[in-house]
């Protein structure tokens, strides 16, 4: 059994430092040849693996309202943007985690409770 936890952060930058502070980011370095060739770039990944175990990080990251206003079609049949979507607040992730492990205390004041009741994402 698992649970899945919806998170909204400030921004990108205050989820990367959360994901750092509890394990769950992981940075490899690039590596080089003799003559300093990138053969592998650097990277940055997430995962729950080594400190909580088996589960599942989902970044959605800015989720948009369903406001945006079409026209009429152009020449080609596509419709015309009168005015975008407009952005809901925060960075958006979904963690999901067996249902015996608690999520790590870094992550506490960013679930949204009460969950969302149709959140944009989920797993399977």
């Amino acid at each position: 059994m698992y649970t899945t936890h919806f998170l909204k952060f400030p921004d990108q930058d205050v989820f990367d430092e959360a994901m750092s502070e509890a394990g769950y980011k992981i940075v490899t370095e690039a590596q080089l040849d003799e003559d300093n060739n990138i053969i592998f770039p650097a990277s940055v990944s997430y995962s729950t693996d080594a400190i909580s175990g088996p589960g599942a990080i989902d970044i959605i990251g800015t989720i948009y309202n369903s406001d945006a206003v079409y026209g009429e079609p152009d020449a080609e049949g596509m419709p015309t943007l009168v005015s975008p979507a407009t952005p809901i607040d925060g960075y958006h992730v979904n963690i999901c985690l067996r249902a015996d492990v608690s999520l790590p205390e870094q992550f506490g004041s960013y679930v949204l409770n009460p969950a969302p009741s149709t959140p944009s994402r989920t797993f399977g």
